[in-house]
């Protein structure tokens, strides 16, 4: 009998630590189904991480794993939760069948709360293939994609790397002096940000340097940057 296991949420975005839990699913099964869901208006959808993209983003990078496999759930069509656990669910049941076509199989669905075990349990249908629920336990993980979010900046490392440029920002900044925007260049790339003088077009924000000295703009560029976004990038005292 195959055995597949199940594991789903918003992933808006994936972090390291679904992951991690992909990947534990994955070796406890034959196969992975992987399913990304959501809807117009959704969490992802409101900083720009519509359910296309997320499932873009992850159709790319499990590519190189042929027994993980990416599909989506469009919720849009369906009655808004706690009303719509039959359609959701007969959804979800869809994606796993036409995964294992004819074979007989057990499915094993990873899930983060007991009330999706609950709810879900009572839906599975009574047929040749054995469905089980499994707590994806997630007490040691110590990020959430709430707080990505928030903060993307401060948890850079956690963002899976395939959605890290839904996340990049160009902050443009009242100077001319090259050394200084290569050196904020070379050392915030690591969290996602990136500098252009303020005569260029576009950007996410704009940093108004007093000009005191290049070393002393330097350091009023890292204390804003920690300031504003969060972050502890070692500054050293003058």
């Amino acid at each position: 009998m195959k055995k597949i296991g199940v594991y789903f949420g918003t992933f808006a975005p994936m972090h390291k630590g679904h992951l991690q839990q992909v990947y534990q699913a994955a070796f406890e099964n034959d196969e992975l189904l992987l399913v990304v869901s959501g809807y117009d208006s959704d969490r992802g959808s409101k900083i720009g991480l519509g359910l296309e993209k997320r499932l873009s983003a992850l159709t790319a990078y499990f590519s190189d794993e042929s027994h993980i496999h990416v599909r989506k759930l469009d919720e849009n069509d369906l009655p808004a939760m706690p009303n719509g656990w039959n359609e959701w669910t007969h959804r979800l049941l869809s994606l796993l069948t036409e995964l294992a076509t004819d074979e007989v199989f057990q499915a094993t669905f990873y899930v983060g709360e007991a009330e999706y075990l609950v709810e879900l349990e009572k839906r599975f249908p009574t047929d040749q293939n054995t469905y089980l629920t499994k707590i994806a336990d997630r007490s040691n993980i110590p990020i959430s994609a709430t707080e990505i979010r928030s903060q993307p900046h401060k948890y850079w490392d956690a963002i899976l790397p395939t959605y890290q440029s839904y996340f990049q920002e160009s902050i443009k900044i009242n100077t001319t002096n090259a050394a200084l925007m290569r050196r904020l260049n070379k050392s915030f790339a690591r969290v996602g940000l990136s500098f252009a003088s303020s005569d260029q077009t576009g950007g996410d924000g704009v940093l108004q340097l007093k000009h005191l000295s290049p070393l002393a703009d330097y350091y009023e560029a890292i204390d804003w940057l920690n300031a504003h976004y969060q972050l502890q990038f070692l500054r050293l005292k003058k």
